[in-house]
């Protein structure tokens, strides 16, 4: 038995370090590439509604400003936020092969800090995340689907 689990524990490491460094980042790519599909896909289907999960600027975490609103993205770039028994209209735009999340929407404070170009962290079915580089400690933004 120990002899066994001794063998498998060698084979184990040999073919671990049998690795090469273009088999281990290999994945990343396929996930970039899996990103990046699905920020160009926004363009051709409906995404739906979201929240804001998580806003960040300045360091400081000001969620609590997007209280009450749902983002509805468009499949023909439209961008409608929602609050309270309001509704106001913008528009987005994928950019730079999915890299990037342009919204352009006002008619708030709280919109009006989102209104800028994001660089897309990670896109998921279910999540947008994205950053602001500009700035001195860039700003954050996730939007999980409602």
């Amino acid at each position: 038995m120990k002899k066994t689990l001794f063998l498998f524990i060698v084979a184990a490491v040999s073919i671990t370090q049998s690795c090469t460094h273009k088999e281990i980042t290999s994945p990343l790519s396929t996930t970039n590439s899996v990103q990046n599909a699905t920020a160009a896909s926004l363009k051709n289907s409906s995404p739906g509604n979201y929240t804001v999960k998580l806003y960040v600027e300045n360091r400081d975490t000001s969620t609590a400003e997007f209280k009450g609103y749902v983002f509805t993205f468009k499949a023909n770039g439209m961008l409608i936020a929602k609050v309270d028994s309001l509704t106001y209209t913008g528009k987005w735009e994928s950019k730079d092969n999915g890299k990037e999340l342009k919204l352009d929407i006002q008619g708030t404070p709280a919109l009006d800090d989102v209104r800028k170009s994001w660089n897309v962290i990670k896109m998921t079915m279910v999540t947008i995340s994205l950053k602001d580089n500009e700035g001195k400690f860039g700003d954050k933004l996730v939007f999980v689907k409602k």
